[in-house]
């Protein structure tokens, strides 16, 4: 509210640049959206003629810096030629088409949705902009940016620019995103809003630079907010509390309080450094949780998950290393060199960790998987241990462990090669229709759209693309939900994997159909 307050309240005509300062993690998006739906809700106290307009640009949707540029000022012109705009927004929409083909003459790649038409409008002859850029760079850059502030002096609404996640981009776009905001964008009756990480931006600017990237960054941002990370006490109670939701529904005399406790302290806490993480870790917990819930020991499955989401590699070492792991230690005559082999191998995937200290990890490990403990303190256990950790499902146990790695889904239950063997058939729709189903049935198919994602760029031919989205669309309703969080509704992941493989067919009649 404080910031959607000041924004509210600026009313000089000169640009202002408000930079959103926080780590990884500490909540700069949901702010941005809270901020965002409080400037809407109060706009309805203004009138229609000095309503802010809200323009929210995503730099990551663009590959170079020329595009990211010159597409910024053709999406700022789409909004604000909109219909239900005055006629000097459109007539400044116009203006902006004209800046933003001086930055881009020889090169086109479509953006996204409502903007294609407009887009392919403005840049339809790359001839005739590579024709003129001699003459027009010096010329028209600085008279159609002088005729832009004129006009946009001269009307009341204040245009706010939202640009999200800057701190992702590599060093050069970062660049380029505030020689943007400084020199080419810095219009009257402006306001940008800019959400980053501030030591990773001010690390990419100085190596751009070649200078002080604090001193630079002090010049474009006029107002600092910073974000404090919240408490590691508040990231613990929110844990907690949905642990506790989650497994409300097992039975107090099922619930080893002690065993969990001990768990938790011995380092399943410090795998949570922010509020995201938790939220991370919630939904994939919760996922899983429902298909192994009664065929576990439900904290094995908390331990085993949190070690699954922030520490992939150490999962895959521990799933295909059950001897190490699992069952218990016989000190017969002479196994000594086995031991030293055993604690040998448990070092080398214990110090990959980095997020925690390795003792920390050990510790963690050696509660849940006990047989550790014979490796690092001689303490040996016995056949009735073994009999109690069957008894309660324990993941130590050999019987159970498999347990814990076949029934969660997770990105190493299709292999690379089992997805280029899935896509070599998408040129047929009966045959890709039925490794599909096939998908669905084992229950690997969130799975399969995960990895897509990564293959939509460049890897799928182009004449491939009708026969994926087509079956991937009759059949979209056979697949499972994954949790209640809007990021990971399967019909959204399923969206943004259209929109992917769309968008690289650049025949807009080709697409359209």
């Amino acid at each position: 509210q404080h910031l959607g307050q000041a924004i509210i309240n600026y009313k000089e005509s000169d640009s202002l640049v408000i930079g959103l300062f926080g780590a990884w993690g500490s909540g700069k998006t949901s702010i941005l959206n809270m901020c965002l739906e409080y400037v809407d809700i109060e706009s309805v106290k203004y009138a229609d003629e000095e309503k802010p307009i809200i323009v929210k640009f995503n730099p990551w949707n663009f590959s170079d810096q020329n595009q990211l540029i010159s597409q910024f000022f053709i999406q700022l012109s789409c909004v604000l030629g909109q219909v239900d705009y005055a006629k000097e927004l459109k007539v400044i929409g116009e203006k902006l088409e004209k800046y933003a083909s001086i930055f881009e003459p020889l090169s086109w790649v479509p953006t996204v949705g409502q903007y294609v038409d407009k887009i392919s409008k403005t840049l339809k002859s790359t001839g005739s902009a590579a024709k003129n850029w001699g003459e027009l760079k010096e010329r028209d850059l600085n008279s159609t940016k002088e005729e832009l502030n004129k006009l946009l002096d001269k009307q009341s609404h204040k245009i706010l620019i939202v640009i999200d996640d800057i701190d992702r981009l590599n060093d050069l776009e970062i660049r380029q995103i505030f020689q943007l905001v400084k020199s080419l964008g810095d219009f009257s009756n402006t306001i940008y809003l800019l959400a980053f990480d501030r030591d990773v931006v001010i690390n990419a600017l100085r190596k751009v630079q070649e200078g002080s990237g604090v001193e630079y960054l002090e010049k474009v941002v006029q107002i600092p907010f910073n974000i404090p990370m919240a408490s590691s006490q508040v990231v613990e109670d929110i844990l907690l509390t949905q642990l506790s939701e989650l497994i409300k529904d097992i039975p107090d005399n099922e619930l080893n309080t002690t065993y969990f406790g001990n768990i938790y302290h011995s380092g399943f806490k410090y795998f949570f450094k922010n509020i995201r993480d938790v939220k991370r870790y919630i939904n994939s917990l919760q996922f899983n949780y429902e298909i192994v819930k009664e065929e576990v020991n439900v904290i094995d499955f908390i331990a085993i998950t949190g070690i699954q989401v922030f520490f992939p590699e150490v999962y895959s070492e521990i799933r295909d290393n059950s001897e190490i792991f699992t069952g218990i230690y016989v000190n017969y005559e002479k196994t000594d060199i086995v031991k030293e082999q055993y604690k040998k191998r448990c070092d080398q995937i214990i110090n990959n960790v980095k997020k925690i200290q390795p003792e920390i990890f050990l510790n963690f490990l050696k509660r849940l998987f006990p047989k550790l403990e014979t490796f690092y303190s001689n303490i040996y256990y016995s056949n009735e241990d073994l009999h109690n950790w069957r008894r309660d499902c324990r993941i130590c146990s050999p019987d159970f462990f498999e347990r814990y790695f076949k029934l969660s889904i997770s990105s190493g239950e299709i292999s690379q090669k089992d997805i280029k063997a899935i896509l070599s058939l998408s040129n047929d729709p009966a045959l890709f229709s039925k490794s599909i189903i096939d998908l669905v049935k084992d229950g690997r198919i969130l799975t399969f759209l995960n990895l897509l994602g990564d293959y939509t760029r460049d890897a799928i031919p182009e004449e491939n693309i009708e026969p994926i989205v087509t079956v991937l669309m009759d059949m979209g309703d056979l697949f499972p939900e994954r949790g209640n969080n809007i990021l990971y509704k399967t019909r959204y992941r399923l969206s943004y994997l259209f929109d992917q493989l769309i968008h690289r067919i650049t025949n807009q009649e080709k697409r359209y159909r």
